[in-house]
């Protein structure tokens, strides 16, 4: 959506810095279906927000150099001059950059239980922040769940996975 002036001689857009993509990442996933017993595992999730930021800046210095030097000589009714000069000229240029990144998150650590001849599988949805900027960045790791299955697919009956990777 983009909002522009109603005045004639305005002539600008209000466009969205932000677009938003919602993906659902596989955090763990444990194929049991021939195990004949649980397994125990540990998995880290992670909820809040990551902002990155990048900026940079360039300084150019130039210098410049001139000098001249000329002489004259006049003896009766003949004169001589001559003259000299040289230019020097040079360019520095640097450029740094510098990313800095803000969380905002908690992270657990949770013990699950994968069952015997189960497939099983946690998920979690990320909402990715994307910027006209290409300095800027964001992503918010949001809500996880788990799918446990008997076969070697998942069935996603609540339409809770998105744009899956």
């Amino acid at each position: 959506p983009r909002l522009t002036a109603e005045i004639d001689d305005q002539l600008w857009t209000l466009e969205p810095r932000l677009t938003a993509e919602i993906v659902s990442t596989t955090v763990q996933h444990i194929d049991n279906l021939q195990g004949p017993t649980a397994i125990p595992i540990e998995v880290t999730v992670t909820e809040g927000f990551k902002k990155t930021e990048t900026n940079s800046a360039t300084m150019t210095q130039r210098y410049r150099l001139a000098m001249e030097a000329s002489i004259g000589v006049e003896i009766g009714m003949v004169s001589a001059s001559a003259s000299i000069s040289a230019e020097f000229a040079n360019t520095i240029e640097r450029f740094s950059s510098i990313t800095t990144e803000t969380y905002w998150e908690k992270t657990e650590t949770i013990t699950y239980t994968v069952p015997a001849h189960r497939n099983w599988k946690i998920m979690q949805h990320q909402v990715r922040l994307h910027s006209k900027i290409p300095s800027d960045r964001a992503v918010m790791y949001a809500f996880s769940k788990i799918f446990v299955s008997k076969t070697g697919t998942f069935t996603d009956n609540t339409g809770w996975i998105v744009n899956s990777s």
